[in-house]
């Protein structure tokens, strides 16, 4: 019986197939409360075994920090890998490995060093999309224009200061 790494590298090369067909770029992301792919550094793993000039990652701040990623590793992916970036934070007050989607905070109000990871994407030459992704309750009650506004203004400094 194959492992489920194993597993998971024959089903990616199987939707990257599927989607040349169809016209689409399937990309894998890991998420760091998931059993079977929950670091940056098992995705870039499968990455590597799929052996597939199509094959991507979504790279995750808060996955990264949430799970026993090593975040250097970013610096490290070509950039033509990263299929896009979610920028995110976490809760300060909830250690990693404890978090789930709805702790992530607003970005800059956590402690995810998201300087060190813009500008390891700057070093790769990353120009994909950047996606802020927020799950918390209470950042949906607020006015979506008014946290939009926020998220924009805090990642164009990021961005501008990396």
């Amino acid at each position: 019986e194959a492992c489920p790494e194993a597993q998971l590298v024959d089903r990616y090369g199987e939707l990257l197939e599927l989607g040349r067909q169809i016209g689409i770029r399937p990309t894998f992301e890991y998420i760091s409360f998931f059993g079977s792919v929950s670091t940056l550094d098992q995705a870039i793993s499968i990455l590597d075994q799929v052996d597939d000039d199509d094959a991507t990652v979504i790279v995750d701040a808060f996955h990264t920090w949430n799970s026993d990623s090593n975040p250097q590793l970013l610096s490290t992916l070509p950039a033509h890998r990263v299929s896009h970036y979610h920028i995110d934070d976490a809760a300060p007050d909830i250690p990693a490995g404890k978090q789930t989607d709805p702790d992530r905070v607003m970005i800059g109000e956590g402690p995810i060093d998201l300087p060190a990871e813009i500008h390891m994407l700057q070093e790769i030459n990353y120009q994909g999309m950047i996606s802020l992704e927020l799950f918390n309750r209470q950042l949906w009650q607020q006015d979506p224009a008014d946290v939009l506004d926020l998220g924009i203004t805090r990642l164009r400094e990021l961005v501008e200061n990396a």
